[in-house]
């Protein structure tokens, strides 16, 4: 557990409690907390799934799922379809899902029950 790099990159590889990214400078942090909120350390975006939340992970077809303890997606980011997507916290602490250019395709996520 601990820091992960800059992103969060690996299809169905979980991002545990306690797992975090950093921005390239640093600064800013995605901590999936252990209580189940995936949460930016701006303040600027947290996934919702406080409670119910166990892990995150990527998909290799480009969704963002937090799964229970039970490990049943709860939350999704509806992004499916978009295989190579990964996540990360860019300086200003915003969250985003990037294309594997690293182009931004999505800012600051709406995470969607399932």
């Amino acid at each position: 557990m601990g820091n992960k790099g800059t992103k969060v990159t690996e299809a169905n590889s979980p991002f545990n409690a306690n797992d975090y990214i950093t921005s390239p400078s640093g600064n800013n942090t995605l901590t999936m907390q252990v209580s189940g909120d995936f949460v930016a350390s701006s303040g600027h975006w947290h996934s919702g799934s406080g409670g119910v939340g166990g892990y995150a992970s990527m998909t290799a077809t480009g969704d963002l799922i937090i799964y229970n303890s039970l490990n049943n997606g709860v939350y999704h980011s509806a992004t499916s379809g978009h295989p190579g997507i990964y996540v990360a916290i860019n300086d200003s602490g915003d969250v985003q899902l990037c294309t594997p250019a690293g182009v931004p395709f999505s800012t600051n996520p709406t995470m969607h029950l399932l």
